[in-house]
């Protein structure tokens, strides 16, 4: 998993941990998450203002 995480920072992608994000940060801005519940990843991402679960 930590090479999987490690290989986002050559995308210029960023790990955040949305359980300690600021509160005045603006979540509406970010174009996608990556979320894990469990043992299952899938993904969240806003394409053309329109949010899709990539999963």
């Amino acid at each position: 998993i930590i090479s999987n995480l490690e290989a986002f920072k050559t995308l210029d992608l960023h790990m955040v941990n949305i359980d300690i994000i600021k509160s005045n940060e603006d979540l509406v801005t970010k174009n996608g998450f990556i979320c894990n519940s469990s043992d299952h990843w899938f993904s969240l991402r806003r394409i053309d203002g329109v949010w899709y679960n990539l999963n």
